[in-house]
């Protein structure tokens, strides 16, 4: 925000840091001004950004500094000041208090500045690269179909040479082995030696190519994940008109936005695609978009409370919170508080409204069923997520709100409140065990203060991994696959 005579935040660096140059090389302020043919007042100003700068100026400040014009007068671009206020919070020890000091930072010392921010970019891309990969050697169906080739040939191969061997017996000596026999087998050694070879290249290709977190979708659970992101989680079309009244959610609907999903969508994915689609359609019918906003804004987005203001289940208000856009609602709407995330500039941070909170949905097996991902909260790929998860404790406490803190090992300061609830699919006949579904609504830090502080939870923050292959939390009880890394 712009103050009389003076201007704030990231437009008023300049001044910072033509005062700190100045500073750093011993310079008064009266000497510098008589060098750039200004008054000493009007340098003072300048540097106290009450006087905005740039053109032949900056240039002439820029030269008697010797310094680059471009490190005084480029504003810090936004996704830097991000990725230095993540390593901040993650890597930060005594300065994950003071995140606002990545403006003063990018001011005083912007190519220290710089370094931060691409290392932290460079740690979340391999981060990123290991979960994936580690994904890969568990479960990749085309490097275990490799892998098995690869064994089969060296089988074969070995049972060959092992004929052979028997035939010329221990001393060398002809075994009597029929010479054409001999050359079946020297010629189906020399066929799985080449197979053997060809495997092996494919491998190196496909390690190669796997490297490339960009990668086509490959579980039937990623190729839906894919296709929803690709809608941005949200289909307007089942919403109804501007998303104030309930749409239709009919086959034919549904039918028509599945006949424009990519190729990669394979049927089981499809199938999956559009049982989720009917989901979401009789979500909006219960729960139209502007009254549901409208009241999640004004009971700061508790998932129990709009679940009795509405009538249903938690699990459903926790879909909507997570799939709706929050400009779907007047941006002034509801009551004191406005949405959670203002203050800290969460919905700024999603763009175009989006909703900022993740979902996950597991059956009572803890097969995954659907994942809306958020940013720096790790998830699982193709297999069970970590134990730990809230999502799974909620099936011992069936149709009861579980509200807890987590925070990844390694990266406490990164807390994330989770809200989970395991409900039955439909009521059940007496006598019958009842099909459970579990949900979990992720919070991300910046709208960490979305719900009501008044459940009981512990002060340290549950504890939870990446899948077990690449969690590096030692002694876990819930372990149930060796370190990839170990």
């Amino acid at each position: 925000m712009k103050e009389r005579g003076k201007f704030t935040g990231r437009a008023g660096l300049t001044g910072t840091r033509i005062r700190q140059r100045r500073l750093d090389l011993g310079i008064r302020q009266s000497e510098l001004a008589k060098k750039c043919g200004i008054s000493p007042a009007y340098l003072n100003l300048i540097e106290h950004n009450k006087r905005r700068i740039g053109g032949r100026l900056l240039l002439d400040i820029a030269r008697a500094l010797g310094i680059d014009p471009a490190l005084l007068g480029s504003e810090p671009d936004a996704s830097l000041m991000e990725f230095l206020a993540l390593a901040a919070q993650q890597h930060g020890g005594a300065v994950r208090g003071d995140v606002e000091g990545a403006d003063d930072l990018m001011a005083r010392f912007p190519g220290w500045a710089l370094v931060i921010s691409r290392q932290q970019q460079r740690i979340e891309a391999l981060e990123r690269m290991v979960e994936a990969l580690g994904d890969r050697l568990s479960n990749d169906p085309q490097l275990s179909g490799i892998l098995h080739g690869m064994i089969t040939s060296a089988a074969a191969i070995r049972a060959t040479a092992a004929i052979l061997a028997e035939a010329d017996g221990a001393d060398g000596a002809d075994g009597g082995l029929d010479p054409a026999w001999r050359a079946r087998f020297q010629r189906n050694l020399d066929e799985d030696a080449g197979t053997l070879a060809t495997r092996a290249r494919a491998l190196a290709d496909y390690l190669e190519e796997a490297a490339n977190i960009q990668r086509e979708p490959l579980s039937h659970l990623d190729q839906l994940e894919r296709f929803l992101a690709a809608h941005g989680w949200h289909f307007p079309a089942l919403e109804g008109q501007g998303g104030a009244e309930p749409g239709p959610g009919g086959e034919n609907l549904i039918e028509s936005l599945l006949d424009t999903a990519p190729d990669w969508l394979a049927a089981p994915a499809r199938a999956k695609a559009r049982t989720w689609l009917g989901v979401i359609a009789q979500d909006a019918r219960a729960l139209p978009a502007r009254p549901f906003l409208e009241a999640a804004r004004e009971l700061h987005f508790d998932p129990a409370a709009l679940a009795a203001r509405f009538g249903c289940e938690t699990g459903r208000v926790m879909r909507r919170l997570a799939f709706v856009p929050w400009d779907r609602a007047p941006a002034g709407s509801g009551k004191a508080g406005g949405t959670p995330g203002q203050a800290a500039g969460a919905e700024a941070a999603q763009g175009s409204g989006a909703s900022p909170f993740g979902l996950v949905i597991c059956d009572g097996g803890g097969g995954m069923l659907l994942q809306k991902p958020v940013p720096a909260f790790a998830r699982p790929g193709i297999v069970s997520a970590c134990p730990r998860w809230p999502l799974y404790l909620a099936f011992s406490r069936p149709a009861q709100i579980l509200a807890r803190e987590v925070a990844f090992h390694g990266n406490e300061a990164m807390r994330f409140r989770i809200c989970a609830i395991a409900e039955p699919l439909a009521p059940g006949a007496v006598g019958e065990d009842p099909l459970l579904r579990g949900t979990m609504l992720i919070i991300p830090p910046q709208v960490a203060g979305a719900l009501p502080g008044r459940a009981q939870e512990p002060i340290a923050p549950v504890e939870v991994g990446p899948g077990c292959r690449i969690c590096p939390i030692e002694g876990c009880p819930a372990r149930r696959e060796p370190q990839l890394l170990a």
